[in-house]
């Protein structure tokens, strides 16, 4: 900061507090007032808004690694947002992209970038991934990810992975609720595709594939039938025949990890 005083650690534990633990800098202000040390909010935001500057360079780095990577995973989530004159606030979203395949024997560095956008369309997703070289994309079910697969791209369009967790957590809490005997079993031959990646975690992709192809695939052949079966005996309001339904609606992203 040219003719400032703060030193890096000072500016760093500004940005930390800030974005890290969610203090605003009138908060930050005020604890540093208790220790005799007058800091207006409006130099706390300079000291950031230069921080964030010279930091670009390191958050470019790693999104040059995120966007060689082929596989990528994508969340979104509520964040408040000031809303100045109407004092209140409104609902912002943080989108995170992030790699990690150090569970999967991956080298590569672990990484998740935030992006900021006022709302929650597919078409930030879309302006996020720009110039990414990826293949698949992990996410959830939520259908604004659903133009990805549309995209005109050199790689073609995004392969969407979806998530046995969050299908598994449906049956666990009807189960839990209801004590049904079908979200249970359902619970049970979940488990039985957790145990299979259980015993290949950590190891090569060539020896997780081949474990998935002997052990996993033949479990879900009788998965995808049995919920059919469920599904033609229950009433079709009820919320086992909805948690069922949202299964087998995303059947294909859900079973890409066999491949």
């Amino acid at each position: 900061v040219p003719g400032g005083l703060p030193t890096e650690a000072l500016i760093a534990q500004v940005i930390v507090a800030k974005f890290g633990d969610h203090l605003p800098f009138y908060r930050q202000a005020e604890i540093y007032a208790r220790q005799g040390i007058q800091l207006d909010r409006a130099t706390l935001g300079n000291w950031a808004g230069r921080a964030c500057f010279h930091l670009k360079p390191i958050a470019d780095q790693m999104r040059g690694h995120l966007a060689a990577a082929e596989r990528l995973f994508m969340d979104e989530t509520t964040a408040p947002v000031l809303d100045p004159g109407r004092g209140k606030v409104k609902k912002g979203f943080f989108w995170a992209i992030a790699s990690d395949d150090r569970g999967h024997g991956g080298q590569g560095p672990p990484i998740v970038l935030f992006h900021y956008a006022p709302g929650r369309g597919g078409e930030h997703a879309e302006r996020f991934l720009q110039g990414f070289g990826g293949q698949f994309l992990q996410v959830d079910a939520y259908e604004g990810y659903d133009r990805l697969t549309r995209l005109e791209r050199p790689q073609g369009p995004w392969l969407l992975v979806h998530c046995w967790s969050h299908l598994r957590r449906r049956f666990v809490k009807l189960a839990r609720n209801t004590k049904s005997p079908i979200a249970e079993a359902a619970v049970r031959q979940i488990a039985t595709l957790y145990a299979v990646e259980a015993t290949v975690r950590g190891m090569t992709p060539q020896a997780r594939l081949a474990a998935r192809q002997q052990y996993s695939t033949p479990i879900i052949a009788a998965l995808k039938p049995w919920f059919e079966k469920q599904l033609s005996m229950i009433s079709s309001g009820s919320k086992l025949a909805e948690d069922i339904r949202y299964g087998l609606a995303h059947w294909e992203g859900l079973t890409r990890f066999l491949g």
